[in-house]
């Protein structure tokens, strides 16, 4: 049991880095076997689907994004202002992690496989609307913090879009993050996301 998980995670994690890296499509099950050091004949025993390596792959990503990002700001005593703004250097800092180690930026993998597969498997694209959908909650969570506080000058009905508007911004930041190649992107669009939920 031990070497089946071993082998589990190992297919997983070589799975989050080609995946985002290259896509869907873009790498098989051969190579990301290779990737894990693991036969190919295990494939089907460890992931019933490459599909289903996928959507745990979204899954894994959504996990530490809640471990890394998420539940250190819900837990912190930043005001709901300074917690769009952690969320934003959280990111920074963990693409720039990757690129002080010489990897490339990425970029959000809930976007690039979503943008990929959105019409053509319905399955990952409704995992992928359920991430965006719980990042929207937070982001409609903190905006809400922040009208209250008398923090910004939008109005109460708006809210709903502002969210919905800072998730889009976040993950045009993540793209141009990705197009080149340089994660401090998302430290200097961070009052760029103050200013759009109307911080004064």
């Amino acid at each position: 049991m031990g070497r089946r998980s071993d082998a589990r995670e190992r297919l997983l994690e070589a799975a989050v880095e080609l995946v985002t890296e290259r896509g869907y499509h873009g790498v098989g099950v051969q190579e990301l076997c290779n990737a894990a050091g693991v036969k190919p004949g295990s494939f089907y025993y460890l992931f019933p689907s490459k599909q289903q390596l996928v959507i745990t792959v979204l899954e894994k990503t959504w996990e530490n994004t809640m471990t890394y990002i998420i539940e250190p700001i819900q837990t912190s005593s930043l005001n709901p202002l300074q917690k769009i703004e952690e969320f934003f250097m959280r990111t920074y800092h963990l693409h720039a992690h990757r690129s002080n180690e010489g990897k490339p930026v990425l970029g959000c993998t809930f976007a690039l496989l979503g943008g990929e597969l959105a019409t053509e498997d319905p399955v990952i694209n409704e995992k992928v609307r359920e991430i965006f959908s719980f990042i929207t909650n937070y982001f409609t969570e903190w905006i809400s913090g922040a009208y209250e506080q008398g923090l910004i000058t939008i109005s109460k009905e708006d809210i709903p879009d502002t969210a919905k508007a800072l998730l889009c911004f976040t993950e045009g930041t993540s793209m141009m993050a990705r197009i080149n190649n340089q994660a401090d992107i998302f430290a200097k669009m961070t009052a760029s996301a103050l200013r759009l939920v109307g911080a004064k």
